[in-house]
């Protein structure tokens, strides 16, 4: 949240402040944790909203209030995951804010490993978006195109939340990350290795704008990537002395590529094939109901009805995969559930009615 969770004086911290405030409060929340970590800072940064650490597996239960003790927070607002916590500092003769994540001992690589270096995946995630591939607090993941048009969250196909795995299949180097970045320069540097940089390179500077405007009021290191150093790394230096090859990828390519190398065709098979059976069902119920006797608020009751028990028998089944697109399958679904409607649409209504105690 930035500092600015609670009606209090929360200063930007100084960087030597910050450091010393990240080795306190780490060594005490290791008093209840087993697992203590914070994300490393932007590089060059002098200053900070907050102080953010994560947290996994308790060591024993304990009370709001022994952590409150042991913080020395004056004011507190739970939460969760994350719960803010406000700290007198004498130093600055302020309070600092401090959030905790409560993290799953499984997670907490990662969600540390997203948060770090500030805006880092900000910018590597815009690039990866034009080809599908999106990262956020549970992993890496790639989109179906064709669901995507249509529901966002259905479309995706989970990766891996392995951080190496993330790094390079982006495309980075995985031992320069581990060592860090001591400039912006560096971090920079880094990001334009990614090999997902040249998709629409024709198109960049448009679209430079347009990511500028959308990321860079909130996010500083964005605003330097996409106004400063993308104009020049593109207009003013030659391929040979960046040393970086600019690649056009389809997100057909990618989409297949990822899927065989993180052994995900099967999620992905299940995934298109559900969905093209709700679809289908969608329309098989219209259908149905449009066949019946009855009047559109009646009908609605039956299909309802109807629907419940096909989603009952499904689950049943098993795994569908590609089964759902099988043309047979379809018209044997759909002749199967009319046959049902015709030969049962009178009992289902005289049980919804008893149901509903109108009898």
């Amino acid at each position: 949240m930035g500092g600015r969770a609670f009606d209090l004086n929360t200063p930007p911290i100084p960087h030597h402040v910050y450091l010393r405030l990240v080795s306190k409060f780490t060594t005490l929340l290791k008093t209840l944790h087993e697992v203590v970590r914070v994300a490393p800072h932007a590089p060059e940064k002098i200053t900070h909203g907050d102080v953010d650490i994560l947290v996994a597996s308790p060591l024993r239960p304990y009370a709001d209030e022994e952590l409150l003790a042991l913080l020395g927070a004056e004011q507190y607002i739970p939460g969760f995951p994350t719960a803010n916590f406000a700290i007198y500092e004498p130093e600055m003769e302020a309070y600092v804010q401090l959030d905790i994540c409560m993290c799953l001992p499984e997670k907490i690589e990662w969600q540390t490993f997203h948060r770090a270096y500030g805006d880092l995946w900000n910018i590597l995630g815009v690039m990866g978006r034009r080809v599908g591939i999106s990262v956020n607090h549970s992993g890496v993941r790639v989109s179906v195109e064709h669901i995507e048009k249509k529901n966002k969250k259905a479309a995706m196909v989970h990766l891996t939340d392995d951080p190496r795995a993330a790094i390079e299949f982006f495309g980075c180097d995985w031992e320069q990350y581990e060592r860090g970045f001591s400039t912006v320069q560096d971090m920079f540097d880094f990001c334009a290795r990614c090999r997902f940089l040249g998709v629409e390179i024709s198109r960049r500077r448009e679209k430079i704008a347009v990511e500028s405007s959308r990321l860079g009021a909130s996010r500083a290191l964005c605003q330097r990537w996409f106004d400063e150093y993308l104009p020049k790394l593109m207009g003013e230096e030659g391929e040979e002395e960046r040393g970086i090859e600019l690649n056009v990828h389809s997100r057909e390519g990618v989409l297949e590529e990822a899927l065989e190398r993180f052994d995900k065709r099967l999620d992905h098979d299940m995934l298109v094939g559900m969905w093209g059976k709700d679809l289908f069902d969608k329309e098989m119920w219209r259908k149905i109901r449009d066949l019946l006797p009855l009047g559109t608020k009646r009908g609605n009751l039956v299909v309802r009805a109807l629907s419940k028990r096909l989603g009952e028998e499904d689950l049943g089944n098993g795994e569908y995969g590609a089964m759902c697109e099988a043309e047979e399958w379809r018209r044997e679904r759909e002749a199967k559930w009319t046959r049902i409607a015709k030969a049962e649409w009178r009992v289902i209504l005289v049980a919804l009615h008893r149901e509903a105690g109108l009898d």
